[in-house]
């Protein structure tokens, strides 16, 4: 059995399209699957594998440029239709009603005998209820309990060694988005949490746990705002932005005693561990769209835009999360 899987994917999406990957293991035994993704990135750097289990069988790239124009994707659904793929699983996201039959007339054309995940797509979208990553899973696998899509993300397998000796909490202050929002709610440019703001919460963690070191993760983007950090509390912070691999990055997380974060990709890798998580949400999408599935997160998400969260609505969330 050989599958194909399309969700345009930088880490978080990739991230919470795994309880699916996984059930299609589960159901279909001794099944192949291909990830198929726009290449967003020069460097892409997707995991096949977080530890020793085994997430998809290869990635299917499309080039950003040619997925613009009807020659290029002509030549894209030749090489889709040469691999002779015996089903695709459609988890994209919602944008446009003209995105959504561009895709379908696309994958019509690759031939693949069986496509699922496109005629439960504006099933009950309630995202009060029902975050993306359970909506994606029940678009697929009808009628699944959250619990079972819960397990089905949850990595309790990873045993790779620790690679930072010291007990330490790390926070990931890259990652922004614009959403698609009525006027009212919706933000017009990048809103990030500001860097003055992680470099206070910095000094106040340092502050209140002192036998504690902080790990920042990020990546290039980030440099500017961690040389400041590490530059003022020198002793205490340990910078990896931009120099570790993703099977670090992910090494790094997993063993994290507390992560704290924007809605960004390290949110949802914090998810598969189930780590103590705080996550600070902007206003800019549905609300609960992009909630962790995660018994230990703890989500700040304003009326206002993320700029009006302040740190004692994090050490509110510390304090439920870790007993001192």
């Amino acid at each position: 059995m050989k599958i194909l899987v399309f969700r345009n994917s930088n880490f978080g999406d990739y991230f919470i399209s795994i309880p699916v990957l996984r059930l299609l293991r589960k159901k279909f035994k001794n099944c192949t699957i291909t990830y198929l993704t726009i290449k967003n990135r020069e460097k892409f750097s997707l995991p096949l594998k977080i530890g020793d289990e085994r997430i998809v069988d290869d990635f299917f790239l499309i080039d950003k440029k040619d997925y613009r124009y009807f020659k290029n994707l002509k030549k894209i659904i030749e090489k889709i239709k040469k691999k002779k793929f015996d089903k695709l699983i459609y988890l994209q996201e919602y944008s446009s009603i003209f995105s959504l039959i561009k895709h379908y007339i696309f994958f019509y054309f690759t031939g693949i005998p069986e496509i699922i995940g496109f005629k439960f797509y504006f099933y009950k979208r309630n995202y009060f209820k029902e975050s993306e990553t359970i909506q994606i899973a029940r678009r697929i696998f009808q009628n699944l309990k959250k619990k079972t899509i819960s397990s089905s993300q949850f990595l309790n397998s990873y045993n790779e060694k620790k690679i930072i000796r010291h007990k330490y909490f790390t926070i990931g202050p890259g990652g922004f988005a614009l959403g698609r929002l009525p006027d009212k709610i919706k933000t017009y440019k990048p809103i990030r949490w500001k860097n003055e703001n992680w470099i206070k919460l910095c000094q106040k963690l340092i502050s209140r746990y002192k036998n504690i070191k902080i790990v920042i993760t990020g990546t290039k983007k980030e440099r500017l705002l961690s040389k400041k950090i590490k530059k003022k509390f020198r002793n205490n912070i340990i910078d990896k932005c931009g120099k570790t691999s993703v099977d670090e990055w992910i090494n790094i997380i997993k063993y994290s005693e507390l992560h704290i974060c924007q809605d960004n990709g390290s949110m949802h890798l914090a998810t598969l561990f189930q780590k103590k998580n705080i996550a600070l949400f902007n206003n800019h999408d549905f609300y609960g769209k992009w909630f962790p599935l995660n018994k230990n997160s703890y989500v700040i998400r304003l009326d206002g835009d993320i700029n009006t969260i302040e740190l004692s609505h994090i050490f509110r969330g510390i304090k439920k999360l870790i007993k001192k």
